[in-house]
């Protein structure tokens, strides 16, 4: 990957609808502060280096020089005002072979170009787009699909403009190209918007060059590189209610078990009551039979004749 010197600190991150899947990787903004904290109107023109996951669309993640520069200020969001313009470079287009390229895969990144890129291809065949390295790709699969001392590149800009080039190229090298795009007059007016809430920024990103042109819109701007996306949690209120909402519950069922386990004591008590109340009446009866019984025993004793009363007959004989 070839980039040029002033991208090390004049570089910006895209937001990911307009970064378009690296295809506006290595194209070039003018920024201006329209922002009421701005000390004035001061523009800078950057390269497009990244993309920002976390921003709106319209958004611009500056490097920290950058935004000082623009803005009198550090690690915040303003409204900007940008649109895409030609890279302030002189020399020819660049073509970088990727690691590991063939006569069986070819992978082309061009750089070092002044309009956006729109399309690539390699001895008259199309290519795909590796949007995660934009290197753009030629996979033969185990066919050869070109003699690496002898490549057909045609290159085609935003503007429509196409760039014819025979190379010889070799892996993980840039090798200059013998032509360069014209300036393409890409200067489209971007709205502004409102600056959001506050939200600093991390580091500089890794270079890539890039392609395609949309038109530009307005944005904000936060210092420094491309920021990571927010994740969706739930607010804390929500969080709230919901938890005590389950606590809730858990106690109202609590309750009702306490209560079941009491109302079957409660039966069971009866029941033990009842079958001792019946078991006293049962030892009741039995007494008051048994006590009967000894009454009735008593009586026939006591009017049996005694044994010497009783007359004895004797024989006359």
């Amino acid at each position: 990957m070839s980039w040029p010197d002033v991208a090390v600190t004049k570089y910006a991150a895209l937001n990911a609808e307009q970064w378009e899947e690296t295809m506006n990787c290595g194209r070039c903004a003018q920024v201006t502060c329209t922002d009421a904290s701005c000390a004035g109107q001061a523009s800078e023109i950057v390269y497009i280096m990244d993309q920002c996951p976390g921003c709106a669309y319209g958004d611009l993640d500056l490097s920290p020089d950058v935004f000082e520069s623009i803005t009198g200020q550090s690690y915040t969001k303003l409204s900007i005002e940008w649109q895409f313009v030609d890279c302030p470079i002189s020399n020819n287009v660049q073509y970088c072979l990727k690691t590991g390229s063939s006569e069986f895969w070819v992978a082309v990144q061009p750089a070092n170009f002044v309009s956006g890129v729109q399309s690539l291809s390699i001895n008259g065949q199309e290519t795909s787009v590796i949007d995660s390295a934009y290197y753009f790709l030629i996979d033969g699969s185990g066919e050869s699909v070109a003699d690496l001392s002898s490549v057909s590149i045609s290159l085609t800009g935003v503007n429509g403009e196409v760039l014819e080039e025979t190379l010889s190229l070799s892996a993980d090298e840039c090798t200059n190209g013998n032509s360069q795009f014209s300036s393409s007059g890409d200067m489209t007016q971007a709205p502004v918007t409102e600056a959001p809430t506050t939200a600093p920024v991390t580091d500089a990103p890794t270079m890539a060059p890039v392609t395609e042109a949309p038109t530009t819109t307005s944005t904000t701007v936060q210092s420094d590189a491309s920021t990571p996306a927010p994740t969706s949690t739930p607010s804390a209120t929500v969080a709230s209610v919901q938890e005590e909402a389950s606590s809730s519950g858990g106690l109202h069922s609590t309750a009702a078990i306490v209560g079941l386990i009491a109302a079957v004591c409660v039966a069971l008590g009866a029941a033990v009551g009842v079958a001792m109340a019946v078991h006293r009446k049962r030892k009741l009866l039995e007494a008051s039979k048994n006590a009967e019984d000894r009454d009735s025993m008593a009586s026939y004793v006591s009017v049996r004749t005694p044994r010497s009363e009783v007359p004895v007959l004797h024989s006359a004989v």
